[in-house]
């Protein structure tokens, strides 16, 4: 997205952005059969028979977010930790 958006504010001549619209789509679907190369084992268990697609189960491994932050400790004031004397 972000190279979509750097070739859209960019203003060069009209040659060169859409050559580099072409990059940016060739590079999107090279990107694609990539993915679908690499899950072509996935792909395929999803077809191979009627009830596959229902049945199939796929593993989805969850990201706990970390812990927000903390409110520090108030501190409060020094009449109420120390004994202080009159002078």
């Amino acid at each position: 997205m972000a190279a979509l958006a750097a070739v859209e504010m960019a203003s060069p001549p009209n040659a060169v952005r859409t050559i580099l619209r072409f990059a940016l789509a060739l590079g999107t679907l090279g990107g694609m059969a990539l993915w679908v190369h690499s899950n072509r084992a996935a792909v395929d268990l999803q077809d191979w028979c009627d009830c596959a697609g229902r049945t199939m189960t796929i593993r989805v491994i969850e990201s706990h977010r970390p812990a927000g932050p903390t409110d520090p400790p108030v501190p409060e004031w020094a009449e109420h930790q120390y004994e202080v004397a009159g002078r």
